[in-house]
Parts: structure tokens; C-alpha cells; sequence
């Protein structure tokens, strides 16, 4: 069966195994040694037949051995099952012999054995445990320990709830835990026993533990709970080498399901022997393993008396959690929580019990007492919405573990609404609705975002948002009820975009009824035409189809006081329309004319609104005046909402639509003055949102745009939004806006000299707003510079003195930064640094780290400074003559601030205003 490589070395050398040039011919050779039917058979025969070269080889051998066993050994003839119990023999008679064998192959073939055993037992091979490890006994040390790494692979192969398993390997297992409890096990804890009782076996004491701690939770608890097994066990947790598998053992034993009563004696025992023994007691010369074992014996048993005890509770505590009373109910929530939070994770059929109980009471007390209204807004109804939080608090440890126990329900409690339809009982139609909405709260929130799960049960939480949304009865009873529907429909967009020809068409009728934007109450259509919008956003493609029919049902809502909409939400059906119009399966032409629609009719209730206003000014009519003003300048905002169908990747020049928006812009300024200062922030937005939304085109108004909003920016806020625009501006356009005819860097230099001059500062009214408002126009002004250096145009925009009077601004900014006040540290922050600068071999005032440190000694000295300490002459004296001495020839030729350049100042100028913001808001 020799192999040759290329060269022709043997494939199976040990040289070759771990020359990374020959693997890949290994590789190759395993395989087809695999896929040759009879190359199991060969491999097994150099291995009895002690026909190789090393352990490695060996080792790759038996990979062949168990691809055979597990995928064709079921089929085998008896011929090959006999070979493969010689095979098993062979094995144990060269462990009884005494010969070396490495860790690696003893791990092998314990998973060769229990592949074996798995496939064998009980129907092949009914006493597998009693002819290959028991009847024989142990000739050998080596026989015992690769006897129980057997028994913990099997558990592996066969128990090991962490690997997933098909349903027909779970059966097998099942059949095979259940055959070894009737057949074999009870001779396995005899021999448990003995390896514990013979001193010779120490070593492999730990295994024993090991072993039992994996048997332990589906075996009979007798056989190891026993007069003579325990002493064994509180040795070995006296035992510093046995101690860690010793204290397992324990935590098999204690966690194992059993009736309360019966484990809480089983545990309060435990605690009594393993007390008796000083197991748990602290002494001056305890080490870290003892104080270890301790702390795990005291955390396990504390965790399972807490659990025992509890439990007692329990049926009390559900009780009064199912009482009809808010108030009562409440009071136990947070003891039922700290115990879920113990027992989530356990596979005990009364903690599954009790968790699935604890969820059906929590979903039963979710649905409002009569007494209460679920559209009410009183003392009661916010109480009832808090204790409702509660209960999801309450669930969700549970559904974040076990989602069966949380969907089922739903499901149940969602089908019985279907069901009856406008004959449900209202509440229950609202707590259902508002239960789906949470279900995110209450489970993983990843099953919104895919419908194949491996976990059924989240595939299932899928199915409850779509089959709310499709068939809930929606009729009017209650406000909430519809404003949760449309809160459901946004909320899992995802879900719904898996269904999208079922379940969109459905929706968006509701959103377009009486049942949605047409809803009586006003509370009610405001918050679904947002809703609307954030739904039509996320199911643009899926509504391609339906546009022609949408948009004309729309049109009548944006007249003038239509259906009672505000003048916020006809701004909303505008983003809405538009959005429809430029993703809906259109001719571009089309488009052109249903936006251009949209713009006329945005225009002409402009135009009106100023001639409305005019003759309410002229009645002196302030009422009328103020509501005129208010109308105009949302009529502004509307504009700014059909603009938000576009974006930097979907253009209005890719749309032939440009010319429309800044027709409106045009119009808008012209209305713009001092007398019309209320249409500032407006037309400022749409301004925004065009210089976004439109290329080059757009230069060809910012004359018009900046002079008219810079004539009417009068205060500091207003002349914060005017330099963060000019910033945006400059950020896209770069260079270009040195064509635009507008002189940004006037603006720049009169935003430096504001920013700068104390003298102007002065004037301002010293309160707390003005402060904050001067450092926000500070702010933006350092945007604003950050952007002309990073396009290149400081030195276009404001040549020679102009440019120095700005970085002289930047820099004397920077200063501002003196806000932090950290006591002595500071004094040590600063000192270190000063003295590390001079030091730094790489410092360059081209150089970045270079900027850095000189950055932080200029924060450190002004923190300093700022202290005001006796100590601050002193200790910066003290630095000063340190650094003389190091390094005088250097200051001299070069300065203390060698390596501030403009850079420098900007960045520290930045962080300065950085740290002020920061500190003014928290203020």
C-alpha cells in the first residue's frame, strides 16, 4: 500500500507529513484512499499488522478507518464487521502490553470506538461495554484512561445537547441512551467506583469526575448519589489535581433535574458533607486553587438553593402576577424576573414549565381592563403602558432563549382576533397589535432581517407581522389600533418586502382610506402621513406598479385645507408623491410633467399666500397676519419635501427637473427681505437641499441666494447657518465657486474677524444664549475654513493680509480651548510634555507626529495656566530650564513654537472649538 510522491519519497513519511510542499499529494492520497472501497480494509491490516513507519502515519490511517465507519459501517457484511473488532482488540491488547502511545491517538480512537459503538449498540453489539472495556478489566493504566475518554466521547457522539443534530440521529441517540440505561450503565458506575477506590489510578481520577459530570444529567441519579460514592467525590475535591473536575461532578449532580423537594435536600446535603469537610472555609493559608474551588462550590450551590427555595414561590407569585389589578400584579415582576434569569437556560421540564406559564400570564394581563380606554391619555392609561413595559422586560429573557415560548402564544392569541374579525373584543385587537410591534422587544431581534432561520420559531415570528397586516380589522373603534397597524407595516419593512406583492397592495389602500390619512381623528392622520412616508421610502420598488393609481388619489389632499390636513402633513404627501413619481415605472416625460404639476401648484399657493398677507398687513390684522406668515413659509418647506425624492446619487439633472426647483428658489427670494425675515430658515432648508440635489447649475443663483439670506441674517443664529451653507457649498463645489461671482472669501474674512475680536464680542448681550450662539458661529466658521483649505481656495478667495488675519483668527481661537480643569494632573501632563518635545528626534514642522505633541503641549501649558495655581511660575520655570539645558542651541536658532505652522493652528484652533461645544452643551 506504499504511496510515492513526485520525487519518489513515500507519501506517509514523517518528513513528507510536514514538508508543506508534499501535503497537498498527501491530501490527494488520503482521498482516493477513502473513496477505494477496500482502502479501510487496507489500512486497518497495516495497523494490526504494525506496518508503519510512525504515529503520524498512523494517525492518517485511521482517518480513512472512521470516514469507512461513518458513512458505510451501517451496511457493512459480517466479514467486515469482524474485521473491525479485531481491529478494536488489537488496540486493547497494545495498551495492555504497556507500549507508548501519544495523546493525539489515544483522542482517535476513543472517537473510533464510539463511532463504532454508536452504529453497533445496541442491536449489533449489545454488550459492546461489557467484552470490549469491562468483562476484560484493566491489565494496564493505559486501558483505564482510554476506557473513560471513551465514555466521554461517546456523551460526544451521542448526548452532547451543543452539536446539532437531524431528527433521525436524535432518535437514534434517544434509543441509545435508553437501551445503555437498561444494559450497560449500571456496571459502568460500578466500575466508576473502583477506578476511584484504587490510589494506583489517581491520575486518571479527574476523568472519572469527568465522565460523571457528562452522565450524570440522564442517567439515575442513585447510582452516583450514593453512601460510598460521595466520600470519593469530597476527596477528590480536596484534591488539588482532581479539585476542578471534582467540583463539575458537582455541578452535574446539583443542576440534574429532579423534583424541588428532592433536590433541595440532595443540595442541602451536599452543603452539609461538603462543609464537614472544610471545603468551603477560608483560611490565612488558603492558595488561589483553594479560594477557587471555593468561590465555584459556593456559586453553584448558593445558584441551585436560590432556584429550590424559589420554586416554593412560584405558583404564589404567578397568582398574583395574573391578578387583574396593575398595581398587584406589578409588585411581583421583579422576582419573577431575577428567577427566569436563573433558569432560562435550563433543560428541566418544570423550569420549561414554569417559563411557559410565567409567558402566558404576562400575554393574558397585556390586554386592558375594561375600566381603561386604549386610545385614553389619563393617569391610568400611563400606569397601565409602564406595567406594560414591565411584562416585556419580564418576557424577554425567556424569548431571547426559548422563542417557542414566546411566538406560540402570539400566534394563538393573533389567530383568535383573525378569527372572530369586527366581532373581536377591542382591547384584545389592541394589545395584539401592540404585542406584534414589541415582538422585536420580546425575541431575537434578527429574525426581521431573514426568513431562513435554522430556528423554526423565528421563521414563524416572521408570518405574525405579515398576517396582522393582511387581515386585522381595521374599523374605527380605536385610534391606537390604526396607528399601531401602519406602526407595524414601517416597523418590519423587511418582512414585508419578502411578500411584497400580497402585502404592500393591502397596506397602502389603508394608508389612503378612512382607515389612514383620512381618519377622523386629527391625532391620528398626523402620525400616519409620516408613516406613509418612511413606508412608500422603504417599498419604493414594490409600489412601481401602483403609482398611476396612487398619485392621482393623492393629488386632492395637497389643495389648500383638504380633509383636514395640516399644513405639515400636505408637506409630507409631497415628499410621498414625489418619491412615487421619480422611482414609479414612468416615461421620463411623464415624470417631467407630474413634478412640474407638483411645482405649479407649490408656486401658485405661494404667490397667493403673498397677496393674503399683504391685505391682512393692511388690515393690521395680527392674527391673520402671524397664520399667513406661518402658511408661507411651510408652503416654502413643501418645496423642500418634493425635493427629498432626490439625492446625491438620484439627481434632479438626471431627471430633466432642475430648472423647476430653482425657479421656485427664485421666487422664493424674491419674497425674502427684512420685512419677510420669517421665510429665512425656510428658503435656507430648500437651499440646502438643492445645493445637494443639483450640480453646476446651481451656481448661477448663489449670488442672489447668499446676498438676499446674508441680508437678512441679523443675529448670530441666523449668521451660523449662513457660514455652515457656505461651508456646504464649498465643500461640493470646490474651485468652481471661484466662477460664481460671489466673494466667499469676504465672507470668510468678515467670519474671522467676528469670531476673533473681543471688541465686537463685547457688544453682544453677555447672557448664556449669546454665549452658546457665538461659540455655534465660531464653530461654523472653522467648518467653513476646514473646507476652502481642503479645496485649495484660502489663498484664491482672500490673497495676502487677508489670508494672515484668518489663520491670526484660527490660531488666537485655538486658545479657547483652555476650558479643562483637572488639578494636579494637568501640572504633570504638562511638565512631561514640554519635556519630551525637545527630545523627540523626528520633530519637523512638516512632520505629523511632530504637530501632534506640539499640540498637546500648547493644551497641557494653557490648562495650566488656566488653574491659576501659586505652583504654575514655578513648575513652567523649572520646564524651562530643563529644556535650556537639554536643548538651548536649538531654542535659540529655532524657537519654542518650532513646528506651528497654519496646519497646526487650524488643528488645534478645532479642537479648541470642539471642547468648548462640548462644554457648553453640558453646561
Amino acid at each position: 500500500m506504499t504511496m510515492k510522491t513526485v520525487d519518489g519519497t513515500n507519501a506517509l513519511d514523517c518528513p513528507v507529513l510536514t514538508d508543506p510542499t508534499k501535503q497537498n499529494e498527501v491530501y490527494s492520497y488520503l482521498e482516493n484512499l477513502k473513496k477505494d472501497n477496500a482502502g479501510w480494509r487496507r489500512s486497518v491490516e497495516n495497523i494490526v499488522g504494525n506496518l508503519i513507519r510512525n504515529h503520524e502515519e498512523h494517525f492518517l490511517l485511521l482517518q480513512v478507518v472512521e470516514d469507512y465507519l461513518r458513512k458505510r459501517y451501517s451496511q457493512a457484511t459480517i466479514e467486515e464487521i469482524e474485521i473491525i473488532r479485531t481491529f478494536l482488540r488489537n488496540w486493547m491488547q497494545k495498551l495492555a502490553s504497556g507500549t507508548f502511545v501519544p495523546s493525539f491517538l489515544i483522542n482517535k480512537m476513543g472517537h473510533i470506538f464510539s463511532i463504532v459503538f454508536s452504529v453497533d449498540f445496541p442491536l449489533r453489539w449489545p454488550r459492546f461495554m461489557q467484552e470490549v472495556f469491562l468483562e476484560r478489566g484493566f491489565p494496564h493504566q493505559s486501558n483505564v484512561h482510554f476506557y473513560l475518554k471513551t465514555l466521554i466521547s461517546i456523551d460526544q457522539e451521542v448526548v452532547d445537547r451543543d452539536i446539532e443534530r437531524s431528527k433521525e440521529l436524535f432518535d437514534r441517540n434517544t434509543k441509545i441512551k435508553d437501551a445503555m440505561r437498561e444494559l450497560c450503565i449500571k456496571d459502568c458506575a460500578e466500575s466508576w467506583w473502583q477506578i476511584l477506590e484504587n490510589p494506583n489510578l489517581s491520575a486518571d481520577h479527574s476523568l472519572v469526575f469527568d465522565v460523571v459530570a457528562a452522565y450524570i444529567d440522564w442517567i439515575d441519579l442513585e447510582l452516583v448519589a450514593t453512601e460510598r460514592f460521595v466520600p470519593l467525590l469530597i476527596k477528590g475535591l480536596s484534591n488539588n489535581e482532581s479539585s476542578e473536575a471534582a467540583v463539575r461532578a458537582v455541578e452535574g449532580l446539583v443542576q440534574k433535574g429532579m423534583p424541588a423537594q428532592k433536590k433541595l435536600s440532595l443540595t442541602s446535603a451536599l452543603l452539609e458533607v461538603i462543609k464537614s469537610n472544610s471545603l468551603i472555609e477560608v483560611k490565612e493559608d488558603s492558595d488561589e486553587d483553594d479560594l477557587d474551588r471555593i468561590g465555584n462550590l459556593i456559586a453553584l450551590i448558593g445558584h441551585q438553593l436560590i432556584i429550590v427555595n424559589s420554586q416554593q414561590l412560584i405558583p404564589i407569585a404567578l397568582r398574583l402576577l395574573n391578578d387583574e389589578n396593575p398595581e398587584i400584579s406589578e409588585i411581583v415582576i421583579d422576582f419573577l424576573r431575577v428567577y427566569v434569569m436563573l433558569i432560562r437556560s435550563s433543560a428541566e421540564q418544570e423550569h420549561v414549565a414554569t417559563m411557559a406559564q410565567i409567558v402566558n400570564t404576562a400575554l393574558r394581563r397585556y390586554t386592558m381592563p375594561s375600566e381603561l380606554n386604549p386610545d385614553g391619555e389619563g393617569e391610568d392609561e400611563i400606569h397601565f403602558h409602564d406595567y406594560r413595559k414591565q411584562l416585556r422586560q419580564l418576557i424577554n429573557p425567556i424569548g431571547t432563549k426559548r422563542v417557542q415560548l414566546v411566538v406560540e402564544p402570539i400566534e394563538q392569541m393573533v389567530s383568535q382576533v383573525l378569527l372572530a374579525g369586527t366581532a373581536s373584543n377591542i382591547r384584545l385587537v389592541e394589545s395584539v397589535v401592540q404585542l406584534v410591534y414589541a415582538l422585536s422587544e420580546m425575541i431575537p431581534s434578527t429574525f426581521t432581517q431573514q426568513t431562513k432561520e435554522k430556528d423554526v420559531w423565528l421563521v414563524r415570528a416572521t408570518q405574525l407581522p405579515l398576517a396582522l397586516l393582511q387581515a386585522i380589522p381595521l374599523d374605527g373603534r380605536s385610534a391606537q389600533v390604526h396607528i399601531q397597524y401602519f406602526e407595524n407595516a414601517c416597523r418590519y419593512e423587511k418582512i414585508v418586502g419578502t411578500s411584497p406583492d400580497k402585502i404592500v397592495p393591502i397596506v397602502t389602500e389603508a394608508f389612503l382610506d378612512e382607515r389612514g390619512v383620512s381618519f377622523p381623528n386629527e391625532k391620528v392622520r398626523t402620525r400616519v402621513v409620516y408613516l406613509f412616508v418612511r413606508f412608500v421610502k422603504a417599498q419604493k420598488q414594490a409600489l412601481n406598479p401602483l403609482v398611476s393609481q396612487i398619485v392621482p388619489r393623492i393629488a386632492p389632499l395637497l389643495a389648500p385645507g383638504s380633509t383636514g390636513l395640516s399644513e405639515d402633513d400636505q408637506g409630507f404627501l409631497f415628499e410621498v408623491t414625489a418619491t412615487l413619481i421619480i422611482f414609479g415605472n414612468l416615461e421620463p416625460a411623464q415624470k417631467r410633467q407630474f413634478l412640474e404639476e407638483l411645482a405649479t401648484t407649490i408656486a401658485s399657493r405661494f404667490q397667493q399666500g403673498l397677496v393674503e398677507l399683504a391685505a391682512t398687513r393692511a388690515r393690521r390684522d395680527k392674527a391673520a397676519t402671524e397664520q399667513m406668515m406661518q402658511s408661507l413659509s411651510a408652503i416654502v418647506t413643501h418645496a423642500s419635501r418634493l425635493s427629498k425624492a432626490f439625492s446625491k446619487e438620484v439627481t434632479m439633472v438626471a431627471h430633466s427637473c432642475s430648472d423647476l426647483f430653482m425657479k421656485l428658489l427664485t421666487l422664493f427670494l424674491e419674497a425674502l427681505s427684512p420685512t419677510n425675515v420669517f421665510l429665512l430658515e425656510s428658503v435656507r432648508q430648500l437651499t440646502h437641499r438643492l445645493v445637494v440635489c443639483i450640480e453646476q447649475e446651481m451656481l448661477v443663483l448663489l449670488p442672489s441666494v447668499l446676498g438676499k439670506l446674508g441680508e437678512c441674517s441679523q443675529d448670530l443664529d441666523s449668521m451660523q447657518h449662513l457660514l455652515i451653507l457656505c461651508h456646504q457649498i464649498v465643500s461640493k463645489h470646490g474651485k468652481a465657486v471661484l466662477k460664481s461671482g460671489v466673494d466667499f472669501g469676504m465672507i470668510l474674512t468678515n467670519a474671522a474677524r467676528f469670531s476673533a475680536d473681543p471688541e465686537t464680542q463685547s457688544k453682544l448681550p453677555q447672557d448664556e444664549a449669546n454665549k452658546r450662539a457665538l461659540l455655534y458661529c465660531q464653530r461654523a466658521f472653522g467648518q467653513f475654513l476646514y473646507s476652502v483649505v481642503s479645496s485649495e481656495t484660502l489663498t484664491d478667495l482672500a490673497p495676502g493680509a487677508a489670508s494672515d488675519m484668518i489663520v491670526e483668527a484660527a490660531r488666537q481661537l485655538s486658545f479657547l480651548a483652555d476650558s479643562a480643569q483637572n488639578g494636579g494632573r494637568w501640572f504633570e501632563i504638562g511638565i512631561r510634555t514640554i519635556l519630551e518635545v525637545p527630545a523627540l528626534p523626528h520633530i519637523s514642522s512638516t512632520d505629523a507626529s511632530s504637530q501632534l505633541v506640539v499640540h498637546e503641549c500648547s493644551i497641557g501649558l494653557l490648562a495650566m495656566r488656566a488653574a491659576a495655581t501659586p505652583q504654575f511660575d514655578t513648575i513652567v520655570a523649572a520646564s524651562l530650564i530643563a529644556v535650556l539645558v537639554q536643548d538651548g542651541d536649538f531654542v535659540r536658532a529655532h524657537g519654542m513654537l518650532y513646528g506651528f505652522d497654519f496646519i497646526v493652528w487650524l488643528t488645534v484652533f478645532w479642537y479648541g472649538i470642539g471642547g468648548l461645544s462640548v462644554a457648553v452643551c453640558i453646561k
